[in-house]
């Protein structure tokens, strides 16, 4: 009985060498209900600190497992997913949005391609966490051209990288369809690489809208001619007309490219209000480009009408920011300065309505702050 036990612990360290989480497997077959491949791809997530709700949430979301082969590429996902600090809650949620990534094929080759490209560890974790399909892209075939296109039109290595890890979501747009498209009608507007360069890493949002869709009657007209000048170069003769120069106008552009679908009748009449009415600097106007977004009939006049009776009567500060107060979401903006004032100043109802003309602030306007 005694030389019997030493030849069962053996069998059992034999077998345990073979299979280090049966046990683990075991459990979760017999108390689960679930298929041997289905217990080890558990036990593997379990490894990683995916806790056994999440498995479950992604067992009755969407079919994770059974695995394929959970001994294989499963396996050795998640240890490339565990060496770019992808583990616990961070990794059940990249699960719960793409389970599939546990099986490509393509996911090393994916971190190899970014990491050669020049991301940092950190960079590419940050994308796979808010975008997980692009692990499933063929990196020859899918990406590897998106980066190229990028370099050819203008943008250097570390801008490309900049770029996609602050909108990492441009990758799963179409190269042809979407991003060719999009570099081709800004070059189109702006004629010049560098400067499309510089609006596409101000707002990543333009590779990803389709402008030739939503802006085929805008891009027509600006690059269409009437005379000698193209609407582009009328717009750029109203700033001139302020004292404003060409480099302004192409600034105002790369803070916010939306900018340049302002009409150029727009244009002349926001920047006649800012410097006549509000005794704005012009040089101060193309550093808040957005402004030229707002209607200046319905949001910025009846904002400023409102502000000037609360400031008559001291009941708000001389040095508030105007931009900040043109910036203000509608529903903020009348819970701050209507609703919070309109028992003591009714005026303030009609201010805001438009009802109240406005020539300018009673006081003195060097006061109030621009930025």
């Amino acid at each position: 009985m005694l030389s019997a036990r030493p030849s069962h612990k053996t069998a059992s360290n034999t077998s345990n060498s073979r299979e280090p989480h049966s046990l683990a497997v075991f459990h979760l077959v017999k108390s689960r209900g679930l298929s041997s491949k289905s217990a080890i791809s558990a036990e593997l997530l379990d490894s990683r600190g995916i806790t056994q709700t999440h498995i479950r949430n992604l067992r009755t979301s969407r079919a994770v497992m059974p695995l394929a082969d959970p001994c294989k590429t499963p396996k050795c996902n998640v240890e490339l997913f565990s060496s770019l600090g992808l583990s616990g809650t961070r990794f059940a949620v990249v699960l719960q949005k793409e389970p599939e990534i546990l099986e490509s094929p393509n996911a090393k080759l994916v971190v190899e391609l970014f990491a050669n490209y020049g991301f940092s560890k950190e960079q590419i974790l940050s994308m796979v966490f808010r975008v997980p399909q692009i692990l499933a892209y063929d990196p020859q075939k899918t990406l590897n051209p998106k980066l190229d296109f990028l370099q050819s039109a203008g943008f250097s290595a570390l801008q490309v990288v900049k770029l996609l890890h602050r909108d990492p979501y441009v990758l799963r747009g179409s190269l042809e369809n979407q991003i060719m498209c999009s570099v081709r009608v800004l070059k189109q507007i702006v004629r010049t690489d560098e400067i499309v360069v510089k609006a596409v890493m101000a707002y990543p949002r333009l590779l990803k809208i389709d402008l030739e869709k939503q802006f085929v009657h805008n891009v027509t007209a600006l690059i269409s001619t009437t005379g000698k000048e193209t609407l582009l170069e009328q717009k750029i003769q109203v700033f001139s007309s302020f004292g404003l120069s060409r480099n302004e106008f192409f600034q105002a552009f790369r803070l916010q490219p939306m900018f340049s679908w302002t009409s150029v009748k727009k244009l002349r009449e926001v920047i006649d209000f800012f410097v006549s009415k509000l005794q704005f600097e012009p040089s101060n106007i193309p550093r808040h480009p957005g402004l030229f977004l707002h209607s200046l009939e319905k949001r910025i006049i009846p904002r400023c009408s409102t502000l000037n009776i609360l400031i008559s009567k001291d009941l708000v500060k001389r040095d508030i920011c105007l931009v900040y107060l043109f910036k203000l979401p509608e529903k903020t903006f009348v819970k701050n300065f209507v609703t919070k004032y309109q028992q003591m100043v009714p005026e303030v109802v009609k201010a805001h309505r438009g009802e109240i003309d406005f020539q300018g602030f009673d006081v003195d306007q060097k006061a109030l702050a621009v930025d």
